[in-house]
């Protein structure tokens, strides 16, 4: 089943990089208190490696997520910047001027 459907109402974004890991991930928690992992892993030899979760998960998804991807930066000596946005509803965002929430990625302090 496709994402079409499925409201969110958060993200988080994790970035874990260095000369030796180059990791992107995204948690996306959706309205029913269930939640998705999305990401990839690009490996300082350029092995690149993409994972996700379940897309009907529930439970302790962020701990598992963030642990894991500390555990990472540790062990490859890297930082690990997190960036947690709240999404409005449509209805929200067709009073800002229809801006998708998503324009909010770009004032992430880590990208800049």
């Amino acid at each position: 089943m496709g994402n079409a459907g499925r409201k969110f109402s958060a993200l988080e974004i994790v970035l874990v990089k260095n000369e030796h890991v180059d990791l992107f991930a995204s948690l996306f928690t959706l309205e029913n208190n269930q939640a998705m992992v999305h990401g990839r892993v690009i490996l300082g030899n350029e092995k690149k490696l993409c994972f996700s979760s379940d897309q009907n998960f529930r439970g302790a998804l962020r701990s598992e997520f963030l642990s894991a991807c500390r555990s990472i930066a540790d062990y490859y000596g890297a930082e690990l910047f997190t960036q947690k946005l709240s999404l409005r509803s449509a209805a929200g965002m067709s009073s800002k001027g229809g801006r998708s929430p998503f324009h909010l990625l770009n004032q992430a302090p880590f990208l800049n």
